[in-house]
Parts: C-alpha cells; sequence; structure tokens
C-alpha cells in the first residue's frame, strides 16, 4: 500500500510501480489489497487511482481492481470458448480500425491462466501470433508494459 502511495505522491503519477502490483493479483489479494490500503489511508483505492491515471493504462487498471476473474470451469472453459474469444480479441484490436481496449481487457483480465492459455493457442493456430504479440501491436504506454 504504500509503494502505490508514493507511486501517486506529487506532480504526476509513477505507473511502472502501479502495475506490478495491481496487474495479475489473484480476486482475493486485490480485496485485501483494496481494504488494506482503506484501512491505512481511509481513502478508496479506485478514487485515488481515477484522479492519478487516464487512457488505456487507467482502464486496465479498473479492469483489474475488479477482481473478477472467473474460476476455470472445464465445462465452461471449452475450446469453442476458446475459440470465440480468440476471435473476439482479434475483432478487438487487429480486426478493427481502432482498438477496443476494454474488451481486450475483458478478456485478459476475467479468464482464469489456464484458459487464456487455450485461447493464446487458439489465436496462434488461427492467426499466426500470439496474444502478447498482438497486444503489443495494438496497445502503446504503460497499458503495453503491464
Amino acid at each position: 500500500c504504500e509503494m502505490i502511495r508514493l507511486a501517486c505522491r506529487g506532480i504526476g503519477t509513477n505507473e511502472s510501480l502501479l502495475y506490478p502490483i495491481i496487474c495479475g493479483r489473484s480476486n482475493e489479494d486485490m480485496q485485501v489489497l483494496k481494504k488494506t490500503y482503506f484501512k491505512m489511508y481511509e481513502k478508496d483505492l479506485a478514487i485515488v487511482l481515477k484522479g492519478e491515471l487516464s487512457g488505456d493504462f487507467e482502464k486496465l487498471i479498473f479492469y483489474c481492481l475488479q477482481a473478477a476473474e472467473e474460476e476455470f470451469n472445464e465445462e465452461y472453459h471449452t475450446e469453442e470458448k476458446a475459440e470465440e474469444d480468440a476471435n473476439a480479441f482479434y475483432k478487438a484490436g487487429q480486426g478493427r480500425w481502432g482498438t477496443d481496449e476494454g474488451q481486450i481487457f475483458k478478456i485478459l483480465v476475467n479468464s482464469p491462466p489456464e484458459y487464456l492459455k487455450m485461447v493464446d493457442a487458439k489465436y496462434v493456430e488461427k492467426y499466426g501470433y500470439s496474444l502478447w504479440r498482438a497486444m503489443e501491436k495494438e496497445l502503446r504506454g504503460y497499458a503495453e508494459k503491464a
């Protein structure tokens, strides 16, 4: 929590400190982080970050703050669903003029790691390169680094 506070202190925000702290946390870890931040500083972390961030990076951080990663379920996270999400990822990025970052972040942040591997494999199979490479082409700035 202190690192987040330091990243937001003063003029400007140190985004490079924020994304390793916030991105990639489990739902439970994110809930603990938000509660601890509030207990320590009596401020809602989302409100603090809303005043500090902008653009694609802000969208990504707010998707992460929702702590909405799904539990892997073999009956739901099927090969067919992976193919649907690979297509949705493509249509949100390279398959359109302009990028729908929200759709890309939704797939990345809400999907369990086991399932993202399935989506990535389908993406490689259909489009010839990985989700990671697609993100490098579509995202800029701190959102790309995160």
